[in-house]
């Protein structure tokens, strides 16, 4: 049984078929590169939970102690 709107070769299908999802694929990876930058830039940095701290803040490029918190007296 023969079709006249399929009277391409069938290598010249599969070609175009394997095109197409060549095709699908570079988009689904560009799409999920520019969405993981995007979430990367607008999350804020991770902090490592546990991690010892210098107690050294900088401020407008100096850095100053941390003064040690004011201990209550005893009730």
């Amino acid at each position: 049984m023969t079709h006249p709107e399929l009277s391409t070769p069938r290598h010249l299908r599969r070609t175009k078929l394997i095109g197409a999802f060549a095709f699908a694929l570079l988009v689904g990876v560009g799409s999920y590169t520019v969405t993981y930058h995007v979430l990367d830039l607008m999350s804020p940095p991770a902090t490592v939970v546990g991690m010892a701290t210098s107690g050294v803040a900088p401020t407008q490029g100096v850095a100053h102690a941390v003064p040690p918190p004011a201990s209550r007296p005893a009730s």
